[in-house]
């Protein structure tokens, strides 16, 4: 991995004084419990139509907890849908998939979604800048 203050301090910027964004990261000490309580979040990596009506997003769920039947939304296109089922990665259904799995959500609506959009809880939208 390459880039300045990834990895370590570089002094390519030497105006920056603050922690490696690994630093930062270990520092954190996030466990499981705290990810699993936050708001969800899956940000979308690969789109996969199924059937009429139902799509199929797949990507990196960052925190929380989605199951069947949950409301969500799609930022930044603010679309919404319902969660008709969880699928591992293999395609296995799931009653739930949590933080720091890759999983794969098969919606149902009309939904805009693209790659790298981010997939939340309907009423726990994530926060967005102008």
């Amino acid at each position: 991995m390459q880039g300045d203050n990834v990895l370590k301090s570089s002094d390519n910027t030497s105006w920056y004084t603050g922690m490696s964004v690994l630093g930062f990261l270990k520092a954190q000490g996030a466990n499981s419990d705290d990810v699993l309580s936050l708001p969800f979040r899956l940000s979308v990596a690969r789109i996969a139509d199924i059937e009429a009506g139902i799509r199929g997003f797949s990507g990196s769920i960052v925190s929380g907890v989605i199951r069947p039947g949950d409301d969500v939304r799609v930022q930044p296109s603010g679309s919404t849908g319902r969660v008709a089922q969880v699928l591992t990665p293999d395609g296995a259904g799931v009653d739930r998939a949590d933080a720091g799995q890759t999983g794969r959500l098969m919606l149902e609506g009309d939904l805009v979604v693209s790659r790298g959009d981010l997939i939340s809880g309907i009423d726990q939208p994530a926060h967005t800048a102008d």
